[in-house]
């Protein structure tokens, strides 16, 4: 979309903004907040920011699904290739730049099952991680890499313990790998829920889930950790949600860093910002809640 149409965009002057449910703002805001917490409050860029899921309750959005069809469905195998990079979604420049730098492996969703000491927790890949990656690069590059030019950002699963998360991993392998196959691809279309379809109002309201995150310093330091959390099923009713405040967000011109923008694509945290935060934490949607790491105890991961 954005290669395609970009362009006429900036020509037109429209505004769009992608990814505007639980793929990706949770992962966006959160990210937008703990680097302007880390420049601020530790004055430096920030070096990396670990992301963990460790808790949700929702079904699999028929949406989505056929989202993820489509892409396959339409996409030649090139395309599909480059969608791994982490930096697809910038410039040729910037992708030769990070590649260059040896930052495309550090952001990469590796499949390994991992323990994080500050977290303490097992983390294992998480299905909805390489497009949060990439709309979270996005960002910084459209926000003129001012999150840094050494960035890294790494989301990941980490609910449960060592065997669920090796679950997981082997349970999202065969998912991406059915998914790949024009034949599986065809069965799993039979067997999963359709666009349109979806859980009861009752259900789609007791879901929610829950984020740890850990913010490190330019020189790998520990500087914040922030919980964040959403209100009602991610797929379905906290998606729904987020994609409305976003647009009385761009009806009513509540824009992050300026009155006016540019005709373009944007992310939620380069076109709205701390705008969208404040409607989200008001309207009692999703909640983020930043704390300080002690410096002499970020070994242990002890906070003040």
């Amino acid at each position: 979309m954005v290669a395609a149409y970009a362009s006429s965009a900036a020509k037109t002057g429209a505004v769009l903004v992608n990814c505007c449910g639980f793929e990706s703002i949770p992962s966006d805001l959160t990210t937008f907040l703990m680097s302007d917490y880390i420049r601020h409050n530790h004055h430096s860029s920030t070096g990396v920011i670990d992301l963990y899921f460790t808790g949700m309750k929702g079904e699999p959005s028929g949406g989505t699904l056929a989202s993820a069809f489509a892409i396959m469905d339409t996409s030649s195998s090139e395309q599909l290739r480059a969608s791994r990079n982490p930096f697809f979604l910038t410039d040729e420049k910037t992708i030769a730049g990070k590649k260059a730098a040896g930052l495309v492996e550090p952001n990469a969703s590796g499949i390994l099952v991992r323990y994080d000491m500050i977290v303490r927790t097992w983390h294992s890949l998480f299905i909805g991680g390489p497009i949060n990656q990439a709309i979270v690069h996005r960002s910084n590059y459209l926000l003129q890499n001012k999150y840094g030019n050494n960035f890294v950002y790494r989301e990941r699963m980490a609910i449960g313990g060592f065997f669920t998360q090796v679950l997981v991993t082997i349970g999202t392998i065969i998912v991406a790998t059915a998914l790949y196959f024009g034949w599986t691809r065809a069965l799993l279309k039979r067997l999963v829920r359709a666009p349109g379809q979806g859980p009861s109002e009752e259900s789609m309201l007791q879901g929610y889930f829950v984020a740890d995150a850990v913010g490190y310093t330019d020189d790998g330091k520990v500087a914040v950790r922030t919980k964040v959390a959403g209100s009602g099923d991610p797929g379905y009713y906290l998606t729904s949600r987020l994609v409305s405040e976003c647009a009385f967000c761009l009806a009513k011109d509540e824009f992050g860093e300026s009155t006016c923008l540019e005709g373009g694509f944007y992310t939620p945290a380069s076109a709205f910002g701390r705008k969208l935060v404040d409607r989200l934490q008001q309207k009692k949607l999703m909640t983020f809640e930043l704390k300080n790491v002690d410096q002499t105890a970020a070994g242990s991961g002890q906070m003040l």
